[in-house]
């Protein structure tokens, strides 16, 4: 992470990538300035302020917010996306998605409520998760 002069946050660059990987099981809450990529199991509440893929033996469970998502395996929970959600030819998403765009392949399965939102309306549902996600983390 590079630092960013302006406003004292941290700019994701490029290569900055978190990793769940395959054969591994995750339960909490994961907050990142970086890209997320996740191949194992996960249950929980996920921010992040850059991509998530969700590879394709992957399964979480919970609440995520995200720059944009891109769903190769298993989501079951809430998802709120600024940009684009793609659901890939094997992927399954179960819950309620709000989302700027979305791009559904053959062959996925989508079941719950799409919402195509605002640059504001994500604003406001990524304030509500991190002041939520913080005080999760705050317990622990």
């Amino acid at each position: 992470m590079k630092p960013n002069p302006e406003n004292n946050n941290t700019v994701p660059q490029v290569n900055d990538v978190c990793r769940i990987a395959k054969g591994t099981r995750v339960k909490g809450v994961w907050m990142s300035g970086s890209d997320l990529r996740i191949d194992g199991d996960f249950e929980g509440n996920i921010m992040t302020l850059g991509k998530l893929v969700i590879g394709e033996g992957a399964h979480i469970t919970g609440k995520v917010v995200c720059a944009s998502a891109d769903i190769w395996g298993k989501l079951e929970g809430s998802l709120s996306v600024h940009d684009m959600t793609t659901l890939r030819t094997n992927g399954k998403f179960t819950g309620d998605l709000n989302t700027g765009r979305i791009c559904i392949e053959v062959g996925a399965v989508f079941s719950g409520t799409c919402t195509i939102i605002s640059d504001s309306e994500f604003d406001l549902a990524r304030r509500n998760a991190e002041e939520t996600f913080y005080k999760e983390v705050s317990l622990i």
